[in-house]
């Protein structure tokens, strides 16, 4: 996983993903295993890591199972659920 600003922690794995431009999928409801317990959704959100910053993608709508669960309009080549800390 690239570095985090101190503003941002990991509660998920980081996933790169490999489609050639243009073949990745259309999604709605997209989910991440969390490696961390998260009660509360409004702290954390998907986001991608391109040209040397963190992008906030999508929000987590919904947390279950240890899963964030929530809707993105495109697949990014990386993706993680961060957490953000005070």
């Amino acid at each position: 996983m690239p570095p985090l600003p101190s503003s941002l922690l990991a509660v998920s794995d980081y996933l790169e993903f490999d489609f050639a431009v243009g073949d990745a999928p259309a999604v709605a409801g997209f989910a991440m295993p969390l490696t961390e317990d998260v009660t509360d959704p409004s702290t954390i959100g998907f986001y991608t890591y391109e040209q040397g910053q963190w992008r906030r993608v999508a929000d987590v709508t919904l947390v279950r199972e240890m899963r964030a669960e929530g809707e993105l309009t495109s697949i990014p080549a990386n993706l993680a659920v961060l957490r953000s800390v005070p």
